[in-house]
């Protein structure tokens, strides 16, 4: 099975690579500000990419984080099939159907749950977006199968950061630090997400995937970067249902409005999803670190 192909490779090596990230990022982040521009897009094969991160390899894994710090983003092709994603978007979607939209701080307790988010519900949020949310945490069981699909990637990509790869697995809300698993849908007729900076106080790198095919599942917009020429980077077109992006948190991206012009209908399936993998603080922190929104300049408002 695809969800078990590299889970020898993470038991035997997956704490010494780990290390080894953790030195790299000490000594890349001392030595200059964190990138704020998107430099390349460098598409790799997915099981590629996780081989040479499970390699351990001192000099590959340098290259690799020089490589995120100077804005270079990932684009690893193939890290789910587009069966694997249809089938966890249905799973998500009757989930959603099951009942009705709520809202629940991140304490103790907290159930997973989704959320329309709409021009009105957004200004609650630090970065402005119009989406469908939906949100999974393990200490409520794996109804949906959906961490059972994504932790082995969830894993690597923690190792990538610097993490032990089952770190943070276990930890519920009070402890401070907690796992996420979202899916977003962006209706056709204006799902969008303003550009914004993700924060890096808990993971090295934004860990995104994309659950849709642009010119299959919806015409026009999709995620973006910002380039240090004013360039906007098109993501979406080095993109595909199954693709996975990898990017240092503090460039610049956000999603351009999907299909504008069409009349947003939050009840159909037909719809931009986009799967997220983060570790964040929960609601006990009291001083939690979110993402930050910029102005038209790209620089992050106060």
């Amino acid at each position: 099975m695809l969800a078990v192909r590299h889970a020898a490779a993470i038991a035997s090596l997956g704490d010494e690579a780990a290390s080894l990230f953790r030195a790299c990022w000490a000594e890349t982040e001392s030595v200059g500000p964190p990138p704020r521009y998107a430099r390349s897009v460098v598409p790799v094969p997915y099981d590629e990419f996780a081989a040479r991160i499970l390699a351990a390899d001192a000099q590959a894994i340098r290259r690799f984080v020089t490589s995120l710090y100077a804005g270079d983003v990932y684009v690893l092709k193939g890290a789910f099939s587009r069966a694997e994603c249809r089938g966890m978007v249905e799973r998500v979607y009757e989930f959603g159907r099951s009942r009705p939209p709520s809202f629940h701080k991140m304490l103790d307790g907290c159930p997973d749950f989704h959320r329309i988010i709409d021009s009105q519900v957004t200004n609650a949020y630090s970065v402005t977006s119009v989406r469908h949310g939906y949100y999974f945490f393990r200490w409520n069981g794996d109804h949906l199968k959906l961490f059972a699909q994504v932790t082995e990637r969830w894993r690597i990509f923690k190792i990538c950061c610097g993490l032990d790869p089952t770190q943070y697995e276990t930890n519920l809300p009070s402890d401070g630090v907690i796992e996420r698993l979202m899916l977003y849908s962006y209706p056709k007729g204006g799902g969008r997400l303003k550009t914004h900076v993700d924060p890096i106080n808990n993971q090295k790198i934004v860990m995104g995937g994309m659950f849709s095919t642009r010119g299959v599942d919806f015409r026009t917009g999709g995620i973006y970067c910002l380039a240090g020429d004013s360039r906007t980077i098109d993501l979406e077109s080095s993109m595909e249902a199954g693709d996975f992006m990898l990017t240092y948190p503090t460039v610049l991206h956000g999603v351009d409005p999907i299909d504008q012009g069409q009349e947003i209908n939050w009840d159909t399936i037909d719809a931009r999803w986009f799967l997220g993998l983060s570790i964040v603080d929960s609601d006990h922190v009291q001083e939690r670190v979110t993402a930050q929104r910029v102005d038209d300049d790209g620089r992050a408002e106060v």
